[in-house]
């Protein structure tokens, strides 16, 4: 009997790992096929328009009238390498210490510290340039990683000698929930939520007033770039 288990054991064995190569192979297909797209503000400026773009920058640097001109400029013409140069700017000009790092500087370009008024340049452009590839590219890079993390774990288990007993108790408390898909009663767009936030970057700086005693930095409520991950939905027509 016991030769026989280890026969059947071994057969389906096989299958078993060959289904987990299957998977990763899926995932990393689908990573290949929907990349995630350089947040605004982060990407390398085109081989052929680096100078010029260099030279737009310079001059915005110290004057936000200008800024916000050229940002419009990049809107209504829908230039995403003339946006994201500006935003890098804005980022680099409103660290601590910064030239618009103080109000109304600040506030115009990243929104109310406590997420009322207008949402702020940087966050208008953010939505605009927010394509459904793009929120697509972002959301899977995340899911990805969680359900590539899954099936090591579900691997684990099953190379259990004890599986039969964990893996049903495993798999009815939903312990591998980025692989087990979204359960009856949760909307779908939650789902696509709880990715996007886990997909954010951490806000890892101190709460504390900024050197200039005029503002606190680094607060739950300080949303200095209010986004809205919904597509195109609310920006200008692209």
């Amino acid at each position: 009997m016991a030769k026989n288990l280890e026969s059947i054991d071994a057969k389906f064995s096989r299958q078993v790992q060959e289904l987990l190569i299957g998977a990763h192979e899926g995932l990393n297909q689908r990573l290949a096929a929907m990349p995630a797209i350089p947040a605004l503000g982060t990407d390398v400026p085109p081989v052929d328009r680096a100078s010029q773009l260099q030279n737009i920058g310079e001059r915005c640097r110290a004057d936000l009238a200008l800024f916000r001109d050229y940002l419009q400029k990049a809107l209504d013409t829908n230039d995403r390498a003339l946006a994201d140069q500006l935003v890098a700017v804005a980022r680099s000009n409103s660290v601590e210490g910064g030239p618009w790092s103080r109000n109304p500087e600040h506030d115009q370009l990243w929104g109310s510290a406590f997420g009322q008024g207008p949402a702020g340049l940087v966050a208008e452009a953010r939505e605009h340039f927010l394509t459904p590839r793009g929120a697509a590219g972002a959301v899977n890079t995340t899911l990805t990683a969680l359900q590539l993390q899954e099936l090591s774990a579900l691997a684990t288990a099953l190379n259990d000698p004890n599986a039969l007993d964990h893996l049903p108790v495993l798999l009815g408390n939903r312990a591998y929930p980025w692989l087990q898909g979204v359960p009856d009663g949760v909307d779908p767009a939650d789902v696509y939520g709880e990715l996007v936030k886990l997909g954010s970057p951490p806000d890892d700086q101190p709460a504390e007033l900024d050197r200039e005693g005029t503002r606190l930095t680094s607060i739950d409520a300080e949303a200095r770039a209010m986004r809205q991950y919904a597509g195109d939905v609310g920006s200008r027509g692209t």
